[in-house]
């Protein structure tokens, strides 16, 4: 471990800013340079780097796996069960209204973080019965964090987990572990996850189409261009008719002509219209 200079004076915290969001798409503005700073030298003591300027070296020519553990010093995890629930509501009636078919109905929770809202969906799918149909229901959750997504497989958590949960889904679906409540095997089972950088279109599709995606207060930490690029790239797994839902303080109105906004249940949402033959 190093001997860290800890303070961060502007041209670094720009350097370093930049080369964080061309690689991910979190941007931070001049604003945050203090938390920026705070979290980013936790990540830096695990290097030799004697200051900041040789950190942005080691992250702008270096391993690829020091830039990965610098993000996940600095992105946000914050989220709980049952946020923004009107869509996640949308999204029952979307499974409950899908046409019949042999084909599975594909969900992906993007900047999936801790696990939360995935786990949230299928809850909601389970207590209203639609795993019991016949048809295959998939629910994939992505975040650029290793440590958050090792927290989401292992689906454990605490009381700040749960600001919005009614009881009887604590009393269903989550065992008391040593203070800590663990979600129901049955359940962690019916939820993949997979560690996806959204600028990465390529790892992106290879994770195939979906037919409802949900990416939630996520592109709100993302400059312009990475913006664009992240939803050009949920838009390319996104099927033909399927739906897509951003935050509440989010709207795609004048960002792209590629999907229509629709109205589901009480929550705005998008859809991505069918192409002509």
């Amino acid at each position: 471990m190093s001997a860290v200079v800890t303070e961060l004076r502007m041209h670094e915290f720009r350097l370093l800013r930049d080369v964080i969001a061309d690689y991910c798409g979190i941007y931070t503005p001049d604003e945050g340079m203090a938390t920026f700073a705070r979290k980013l030298t936790r990540a830096m003591q695990t290097t030799q780097a004697e200051d900041f300027t040789e950190y942005y070296h080691l992250l702008k020519y270096g391993d690829s796996s020091e830039l990965e553990r610098a993000v996940d010093a600095i992105v946000n995890n914050e989220t709980y069960f049952f946020r923004e629930l009107t869509q996640i509501e949308a999204l029952l009636e979307i499974v409950r209204d899908a046409p019949a078919g042999a084909r599975s109905i594909r969900i992906l929770s993007a900047g999936c973080s801790t696990g939360e809202e995935a786990y949230t969906i299928a809850m909601l799918l389970d207590e209203a019965g639609l795993f019991d149909t016949g048809r295959r229901i998939e629910i994939h959750g992505v975040d650029i964090s290793s440590r958050a997504l090792e927290k989401a497989r292992h689906a454990r958590y605490t009381s700040n987990s749960f600001r919005s949960a009614e009881g009887r889904y604590l009393d269903w679906y989550f065992k008391p572990v040593e203070g800590i409540l663990r979600l129901e095997e049955s359940l962690r089972r019916r939820v993949s996850f997979s560690q996806v950088n959204l600028m990465d279109t390529k790892k992106l599709l290879s994770l195939g189409m979906f037919d409802i995606v949900l990416c939630r207060n996520v592109m709100i930490y993302f400059d312009s261009a990475s913006r664009l690029r992240a939803l050009d790239g949920l838009i390319g797994v996104t099927r033909e008719a399927g739906h897509m839902f951003v935050g509440h303080s989010e709207s795609l109105f004048n960002v792209t002509n590629a999907l229509e906004m629709v109205q589901v249940g009480r929550a705005i949402g998008y859809r991505k219209p069918v192409e002509a033959a």
